[in-house]
Parts: structure tokens; C-alpha cells; sequence
């Protein structure tokens, strides 16, 4: 099955979204049934990309949706967890998205993307450092993408803690995602926020953002998962002895 992964600030590409037959013409009438299909959408888009050296995208990809989900949030702020680098990191583009999800996830999604097509090779710290707040301001423009920041900066912070390396590289992405997460700390929506402004605002939405504590469980187990799954990539013993984990993927819990 082709993906759509490889290509940086592909909303700007214009590709029609031609969908594989797992997603073609997929409905979902619960919040539940939308996260999944979300992930499937994500998993399809960002394909073989990895995340850092070797990791599947799918670590990170799961590792903030289920940041978002323990913290509270419901179907939508899930979903952005879930979607929110498919137009920053693959050949999606945002009206690819309108297609497929309600506004408020465009709208997360939208507020977590960022074109770097013009950063100068050799950047100072200090235009860096500009470029970082350019994005918080961006994700603090949209409550949506303020949360799904937010959780994104909390995640990469994590990994970097969990995966140590001591360079100038790695100094620079500790700096900057603490500052992400003191910045975006700042008047973040709540969980009682986020169903207010959606009551208010996309009271169609209500229902389908709902998810109830059953799926809350079994959305946590998805994504922990998710996630133990994809260190099987950078151990190759327990990937070369464990094909029934690596099978298990793809059934339902």
C-alpha cells in the first residue's frame, strides 16, 4: 500500500487525496470510531517515516494522543493528536483533510503546521529561537492547536529524556520544547474549555466528541501499545522473537 510520507510542507503540493481501499468511503458516527479512523488516516499518510533515527512515526503519533486522552480531552483534541503532522510531514494537503474530518480538527491540525521552506541552512540560534515562537504564537491562535502543541511539546520533551544523546543538537530541542511547554502553559484550554467552546460553537459536534470511559480504556491500551510496538524497531531481538506482538497490531482492543 502506497503512503503518502516524504514530502516537507506538502500543503502547498496540491496532490489529490487518493484514498486505499481501507479508508475509502469509511464513515464514523462515534468519537471512538472517528479516533480510529484518524489513526488508520495517519498510519496510511506517514507510511515508512521514521521518527528520530529509527523509531516508526507511529511512537510519536501515539505517544501524544495519549497524552492528550489522560489529560482529559475528548474525540477531537484525540484525533489532532493523532493527525496533527499529516500536512507538515507528508503529502496531505489541508483541504485533503476538510474532506475527511469536522472543522475544529482542520483547525488543529491547520494551527500545528508550519512552513520552514525559507530557513537558511547554518540558522543562528537566536533566528531559531524566532522561529520557535513564531509557531507557539501560531498554535495559541486556535484552542484546538493550542492543546494538541502543547501535548506534542510535552511527548518530543519526553523522548528526549527517554533517548539521551549529548550534542548540540539534542541541548538545542531540550531548550527549546521546555520553552514550548512553559510558553503554551500559559491560559491553556481546559478539557471543560474545549466542550464549552464546541457546545457553543459546533453544536453538531457534541455527540460525536464524546467518548465514554469504555472507550477511554480502550483507546489508552491502543496507544501504549502503539507505542511498545514501535521500540520492537530498535530492538532486534525482541522483533526477531516476538511476531505474535508484531501481528497483534492490527486487531482490535
Amino acid at each position: 500500500m502506497t503512503s503518502l510520507a516524504g514530502a516537507k510542507n506538502a500543503s502547498s503540493c496540491g496532490i489529490e487525496l487518493i484514498l486505499p481501499d481501507s479508508l475509502e468511503g469509511r464513515a464514523y458516527e462515534t468519537g471512538f470510531e472517528m479516533i480510529e479512523f484518524a489513526w488508520d488516516f495517519a498510519i496510511w499518510a506517514h507510511g515508512e517515516q521514521k521518527y528520530g533515527d529509527k523509531l516508526p512515526y507511529t511512537f510519536h503519533l501515539a505517544g501524544v494522543a495519549l497524552k492528550i486522552l489522560q489529560a482529559g480531552y475528548s474525540a477531537v483534541e484525540v484525533s489532532i493528536g493523532c493527525l496533527h503532522d499529516t500536512v507538515e510531514d507528508t503529502k496531505v494537503a489541508l483541504n485533503g483533510l476538510k474532506q475527511l474530518f469536522p472543522e475544529p480538527i482542520i483547525l488543529g491540525v491547520e494551527g500545528m503546521t508550519y512552513d520552514d521552506s525559507d530557513k537558511a541552512e547554518g540558522e543562528s540560534i537566536k533566528d531559531k529561537r524566532t522561529r520557535r515562537q513564531n509557531k507557539i504564537s501560531k498554535a495559541r491562535s486556535t484552542p484546538f492547536s493550542h492543546v494538541g502543541k502543547m501535548h506534542d511539546s510535552l511527548n518530543n520533551l519526553n523522548n528526549i529524556q527517554r533517548f539521551p544523546k549529548n550534542d548540540s543538537r539534542n541541548n538545542y530541542r531540550t531548550e527549546k520544547y521546555a520553552h514550548n511547554i512553559v510558553d503554551l502553559a500559559n491560559n491553556l484550554p481546559s478539557p471543560k474549555d474545549i466542550n464549552s467552546i464546541i457546545a457553543n460553537q459546533y453544536p453538531d459536534l457534541v455527540k460525536l466528541d464524546r467518548l465514554s470511559n469504555k472507550d477511554r480504556v480502550r483507546l489508552e491500551h491502543k496507544f501504549e501499545y502503539q507505542q511498545k510496538l514501535a521500540l520492537t524497531a530498535i530492538d532486534d531481538w525482541y522483533t526477531a522473537w516476538c511476531p505474535l506482538l508484531r501481528n497483534l497490531a492490527h486487531i482490535e482492543v
